[in-house]
């Protein structure tokens, strides 16, 4: 009965742990947001961050504008533009971190003129120890 006990105040500590790694990440990607829009390069606005618990994914709402906001040019530079987040995301200080806590990073691109969604894509721990592009 002992070694249930001691089993049970083990897992609620762990659980307890993997509350506050959670919970900082909401806390940061909401006093992250409370600086945007920020401008990233060539008519892109980060617009906020969001981290969602359940799914353990840090999610980045990006708005397209100008030049930039265009649909078709947006659209066929798809595959260009996923690899090039494929990579910041593996070069990035803090990926080493998500990874450890098997945490999804989403990106999301939305017209600043229509509203749509032009780019939809989240990266996901692998088992090499890098993120990839989840299918």
């Amino acid at each position: 009965m002992r070694h249930f006990w001691i089993l049970a105040c083990l897992s609620i500590a762990f659980v307890s742990c993997q509350k506050k790694w959670e919970q900082k990440y909401v806390e940061e990607a909401k006093a992250f947001t409370m600086t945007c829009p920020r401008n990233i390069g060539d008519d892109i606005w980060l617009d906020s961050v969001v981290f969602n618990i359940e799914t353990k994914t840090l999610i980045r709402y990006n708005r397209v504008t100008g030049e930039t906001d265009k649909e078709e040019e947006f659209l066929a530079k798809q595959k260009e533009l996923k690899e090039a987040l494929l990579s910041d995301v593996r070069n990035s200080v803090d990926s080493k971190t998500m990874i450890e806590h098997k945490s999804n990073i989403r990106f999301i691109y939305i017209s600043g003129s229509s509203g749509k969604t032009l780019l939809d894509c989240t990266f996901e721990p692998m088992e090499n120890g890098l993120y990839g592009i989840k299918q």
